[in-house]
């Protein structure tokens, strides 16, 4: 008897060895699944969405934290590529910084995303003013009147600008 239990030893031994490598095998796996849970959920939770980013874009601008709104809406930017909302704004926030090339090219931007953008069109043609264009503003004015038959904001904006002749200034 006791020389059938030392030559089934080493069968023994591979066994608890084989159980062994089973349980480390399952209790990595289910840590990392555990591990990729938990990091997914932290993610999503720790990252604010863009709808959020765009409403602290939106407060820091009209605080006139331009640099902080640019900072919110460069994420936007890189998460939505095409969110001609964002890069409306940020066309807006560097036309107040004095930063007339990196503006033309947002407002620009916004209009390949969208070439009906509202918004876009009325701040581009602030810009324009301001570059002393105004034909360029005039153009922008048109094509908002075209889009905004009874009237809108933006349109009244622009025209406003046009009328007072305030946006000129030189570079």
């Amino acid at each position: 008897m006791l020389s059938n239990s030392i030559s089934n030893r080493p069968t023994l031994v591979r066994l608890i060895k084989a159980v062994n490598s089973l349980l480390v095998l399952l209790i990595m796996s289910v840590l990392s699944g555990a591990v990729y849970a938990a990091g997914s959920g932290t993610e999503v939770e720790k990252s604010p969405s863009v709808n959020e980013l765009m409403t602290d874009a939106r407060e820091q601008l009209k605080e006139g934290n331009y640099k902080r709104a640019l900072a919110l809406l460069s994420t936007v930017t890189k998460k939505k590529k095409k969110h001609a909302d964002a890069w409306t704004l940020q066309g807006f926030a560097q036309r107040k910084l004095n930063k007339p090339v990196k503006s033309a090219r947002a407002y620009e931007r916004a209009l390949v995303i969208n070439p009906d953008h509202k918004g876009a069109l009325a701040y581009q043609g602030e810009l324009f003013l301001s570059l002393e264009q105004p034909d360029y503003a005039a153009a922008n004015l048109e094509r908002l009147s075209a889009l905004c038959p009874d009237g809108c904001g933006e349109l009244a904006e622009l025209q406003a600008a046009i009328d007072s002749g305030e946006l000129t200034q030189k570079w």
